[in-house]
């Protein structure tokens, strides 16, 4: 069989390495930085919508995964830092 197919042990271990034991920490710590310039944008779209007088709903939503993005920042540099 070619070397691309599923039986391929090298894919198998590369397809492991993504879904596997740690995947989750790992896939965290890549996208720390891009998760913390997301968090810096969407507290400026939040930040500008509450200077131009937008709807509530808008504000807290910009606010709040603003938030979001910022906890997940933090747990990406805690794994990219963990030493494991």
């Amino acid at each position: 069989m070619g070397s691309n197919t599923i039986e391929s042990p090298q894919l198998l271990r590369h397809v492991a390495w993504l879904t596997g034991k740690g995947a989750m920490n790992r896939w965290l710590a890549r996208f720390a930085m891009s998760f913390f310039i997301l968090a810096a944008v969407l507290a400026w779209y939040g930040y500008q919508a509450l200077q131009h007088h937008a709807e509530i709903w808008r504000v807290a939503v910009d606010l709040f995964a603003a938030a979001a993005a910022v906890a997940l920042g933090v747990a990406g540099t805690r794994a990219k830092h963990a030493g494991g």
